[in-house]
């Protein structure tokens, strides 16, 4: 096992040499384990996401860029099942998110009022660091 930080690390990592690797010429051929590639990293970057929503989620909130994060993994999630890259079972713990990310109407967006208060620090960051 791997702190989340290690697990990116390694991730990003593996990513990058795979995609090193790959044809950069359309008409070069792609390796033959290109598939399972992409889903491995797939799949690490569900887990990825997973750790972010269920150890830091808080301080994202905290931060007011919640709006950003879910939005990214709404389009990551569209992307890896419209392709098929990761088992759906694979995003079970993440199933109530996800099923709001995809299920549910979009929320108005806040990045106006972000953008307005960018001056104000939130409180609970402020909190936190003035716990530190």
């Amino acid at each position: 096992r791997l702190c989340g930080v290690d697990y990116a690390r390694r991730t990003l990592s593996f990513a990058k040499s795979a995609i090193r690797t790959w044809p950069t010429d359309e008409d070069q051929a792609y390796p033959a384990d290109f598939s399972a590639v992409v889903k491995q990293i797939a799949l690490r970057l569900t887990h990825i996401y997973a750790h972010i929503f269920h150890s830091h989620f808080s301080t994202i909130v905290a931060l007011r860029c919640d709006h950003l994060v879910n939005e990214l993994f709404k389009r990551f999630l569209l992307f890896v099942l419209e392709f098929d890259l990761i088992d759906r079972a694979e995003l079970e713990p993440l199933d109530e998110l996800v099923r709001n990310l995809l299920f549910q109407p979009p929320v108005p967006s806040r990045v106006q009022d972000d953008i307005d208060d960018r001056t104000t620090e939130p409180a609970a960051l402020r909190a936190q660091r003035d716990a530190a």
